[in-house]
């Protein structure tokens, strides 16, 4: 499997989870962008970035600034969600 399809994988576990939380979710596909999953539900949003594995500092730097450069109401959230153990370990920008 290449590294895109897995990718494209847990990005769509991500979004599974996130509408089993009451989201509204758009999986930005192929995208280079700073979210791979856009969300929202009544009372905000949420824009994630999807990493396969546990970051270290200055990767969950990076992926935080990337985040930051898209434009958003400040009812959206900003997270990046990594895939660790067999489950998610949520960083709230």
């Amino acid at each position: 499997m290449t590294n895109y399809a897995k990718g494209a994988n847990l990005e769509r576990r991500a979004k599974a989870a996130l509408e089993s939380m009451g989201y509204s979710c758009v999986r930005s596909a192929g995208s280079h962008g700073g979210a791979d999953i856009w969300c929202l539900r009544e009372n905000g949003g949420l824009l994630v970035q999807v990493k396969g594995y546990k970051l270290a500092a200055a990767e969950l730097k990076k992926a935080t600034e990337e985040l930051r450069t898209i434009k958003h109401p400040r009812n959206v959230r900003l997270e990046v969600w990594c895939w660790y153990d067999g489950g998610w370990v949520r960083h709230v920008v």
